[in-house]
């Protein structure tokens, strides 16, 4: 084999070397998660979702962060989200103080700026209206309307086949609720996909961020905990896939920086490979 076809195949799998760790760095390097373990309030049993969702996520191949408030502190600055694509939030089952006022304002204005959030937990409504003054519930768009529902678990909206329940049919609780989730209805631009088992309560509400112009959010009325290992699985990986395709819808990620060294590889790679062929002609025609 001559020297000029060695270096044309040479260029040729280090193009596709590139164009394979280009796409693969886009569906997971590029997406920056932060965990918050709410582990900063009162009057719980068992506590937040932190092992749940740092195992569905780390089944789903998604890189995060994590703040737990316990170790440090409570959130007070949007500034500390700002990094993130997606934050999640799990309150687990903390029924007071669970999302006190100062954090509302951190939780809203990030979302403003375009940040997506997944907020969980079974007192979340709850410990707002007795807690705060309330502005974190509109925020998430639903009436709250009962303190605890005695039901068995959750099911997808069968109206609204949605990214979110896809894989999901009923899914009965693993574990019995701390006091049982609140009961809750959307309001405005928000949409249940997943409800309580046998009643119009939402489990799982949706707000679009291309509906309203800011970040989408995705609220969990319920603790995750008490769900199947597969079933919250399936649940997590859903609502990340679905924050990833609202933003790449909006154009929001950014190139990562192994995209950008993947991008000037290919780009030289192809300047190289026009040169090769350049070099060929005119030794042809010589």
């Amino acid at each position: 084999m001559s020297k000029n076809k060695l270096i044309s195949l040479e260029i040729i799998m280090l193009l596709l070397v590139a164009f394979i760790t280009f796409n693969v760095a886009k569906s997971t390097d590029t997406i920056r998660i932060l965990l918050v373990s709410a582990d900063g309030g009162y009057n719980q049993y068992y506590g937040t979702s932190l092992k749940e969702f740092k195992s569905a996520l780390d089944k789903g191949g998604y890189f995060y962060d994590i703040w737990i408030e316990s170790v440090k502190g409570r959130i007070t600055d949007s500034s500390v989200l700002k990094p993130y694509d997606i934050v999640i939030w799990t309150c687990g089952d903390y029924a007071s103080m669970a999302i006190p006022t100062e954090q509302e304002c951190v939780i809203m204005d990030y979302v403003n700026k375009g940040g997506n959030i997944l907020i969980e937990g079974e007192m979340v409504a709850f410990s707002i209206v007795k807690y705060t003054e309330g502005a974190l519930l509109d925020f998430l768009s639903v009436y709250f309307m009962y303190y605890s529902l005695d039901v068995s678990g959750i099911i997808p909206n069968p109206d609204l086949p949605h990214l979110i329940n896809e894989g999901l049919g009923t899914v009965n609780w693993a574990t019995t609720p701390t006091r049982g989730p609140n009961g809750v209805y959307p309001k405005g631009n928000a949409y249940p996909v997943m409800y309580y088992i046998g009643t119009n309560f939402s489990a799982v509400t949706v707000v679009e961020g291309n509906e309203t112009g800011k970040g989408s959010v995705v609220y969990y009325s319920f603790a995750l905990f008490n769900l199947p290992e597969g079933a919250r699985n399936i649940l997590v990986s859903n609502s990340i896939r679905w924050f990833i395709q609202q933003s790449q819808q909006k154009g929001m990620f950014e190139f990562s920086s192994i995209q950008i060294a993947c991008a000037i590889i290919i780009i030289v790679g192809l300047i190289l490979a026009v040169l090769a062929i350049a070099r060929k002609r005119k030794m042809y025609h010589a």
